[in-house]
């Protein structure tokens, strides 16, 4: 009787100690809060400058307003693209840390997460030069991720960010829009090698003349929406002194007129600068192309009437 007594009683304490084990499994014995962590914990509006760097090239990224969506500039000097820093700084300020997979310099070392050893750096300042944060991004453990460090912590994380993203290049973070123009001019003047020039004039009841001649006006609104398209691949080594315009084009507005000058480079672009904002771009030939057109290109198609006389096809 008493064995069978000794018996139940272990196999009360084994039951008691499998639920045990199951609480703690379930529940957890510590405090730690069951969700990842933020890495970086900033409030954005103390972000002024951003800088990427790749141990080569630093992209310098600016906010020129009291909101970085208000407006941006690169490297001091260009327009940066606010939405893709908005877009990639979000992303920044939401990575979370999660568990952490290695703690050591030698790992540092392996995932390119070193001050002296990694694929991107990202310091984050505040209005006064302070840096507020460094990030380190290094190799990829699968598609959209890097491993991450910050300055001054041993752990390193798996992190939903891609080094593309974190780009260091200056093109990358352009405002690729900066030469397009948002308004409709009332005067287009084109001017060619030889001193060719034409001209859309803009008439009573927004009618459109070439050199005088009737166009096909839904055609010119389409010339002209080409420049609210316009887009640029990146910047350009100014001009060398003494190298002339090959082509120009002025749109002209009630209060100023803004010219782009467009020289080929041989390489399936033309450099262009514009009077409407500093520097010297790089523009694919096939948009410029679109913009040098000619008289055909905008004049209504005319076909023969069977009384023998003309008639403009819409």
């Amino acid at each position: 009787m008493k064995t069978m007594d000794r018996i139940s009683r272990i196999l009360v304490m084994v039951f008691g100690l499998q639920l045990l084990l199951i609480l703690v499994f379930w529940f957890g014995l510590d405090d730690e809060p069951d969700q990842p962590g933020s890495l970086i914990e900033l409030d954005r509006t103390q972000i002024m400058t951003i800088e990427i760097n790749d141990g080569e090239n630093t992209a310098r990224l600016v906010r020129n307003s009291e909101n970085w969506a208000d407006g941006a500039s690169v490297n001091d000097e260009f327009p940066a693209d606010s939405v893709k820093i908005v877009d990639v700084l979000g992303k920044i300020l939401a990575l979370e840390s999660g568990w952490p997979i290695a703690s050591t310099t030698a790992a540092h070392q392996r995932f390119e997460v070193g001050e002296s050893n990694f694929q991107r750096r990202i310091d984050v300042s505040d209005s006064g030069g302070s840096v507020l944060a460094t990030l380190f991004a290094g190799t990829s453990p699968g598609f959209g991720k890097v491993h991450a460090r910050l300055l001054g912590e041993e752990d390193v994380f798996s992190v939903k960010l891609s080094n593309y993203e974190i780009a260091s290049g200056v093109d990358d973070w352009l405002d690729k829009r900066l030469l397009a123009v948002d308004r409709d001019p009332v005067k287009i003047r084109i001017k060619r090698p030889g001193g060719q020039a034409d001209s859309l004039d803009r008439g009573d009841e927004f009618l459109w003349t070439w050199n005088g001649n009737k166009t096909d006006s839904e055609k010119v609104l389409d010339y002209i929406a080409r420049f609210q398209n316009l887009r640029v691949l990146g910047i350009a080594e100014p001009q060398s002194e003494g190298v002339t315009t090959q082509t120009s084009i002025e749109l002209g507005f009630p209060q100023e007129t803004i010219t782009l000058n467009f020289f080929e480079t041989g390489e399936d672009e033309f450099t262009v600068t514009s009077t409407k904002i500093a520097g010297t771009y790089r523009v694919a030939s096939y948009s410029v192309d679109r913009l040098l057109i000619e008289e055909t290109d905008v004049t209504a198609i005319e076909e023969e009437s069977v009384d023998g006389e003309k008639a403009s096809l819409p």
